[in-house]
């Protein structure tokens, strides 16, 4: 199954009502959009909710709001 596509199935039981998804948050990293990926913005939400920033050297998940991109030094 793309990857794209679990995504999208997971968004739409994320939001039936079904299920709750802890933190809240997490139900917006379901969401497509590009820039940092499924997972990374899944750990940013978990951060965000413990009212913490998030620290990476990825590029992307340092684009998200709140996050601190690490730079290393050679």
């Amino acid at each position: 199954m793309p990857k794209s596509e679990a995504v999208l199935i997971l968004h739409r039981f994320a939001t039936s009502g079904t299920v709750g998804v802890d933190p809240t948050e997490a139900v917006a990293a379901l969401e497509p959009r590009p820039g940092a990926g499924f997972v990374d913005r899944l750990i940013h939400a978990r951060y965000q909710s413990l009212e913490v920033a998030t620290t990476t050297f990825e590029r992307k998940q340092g684009a998200l709001e709140g996050a601190i991109r690490l730079r290393a030094r050679l």
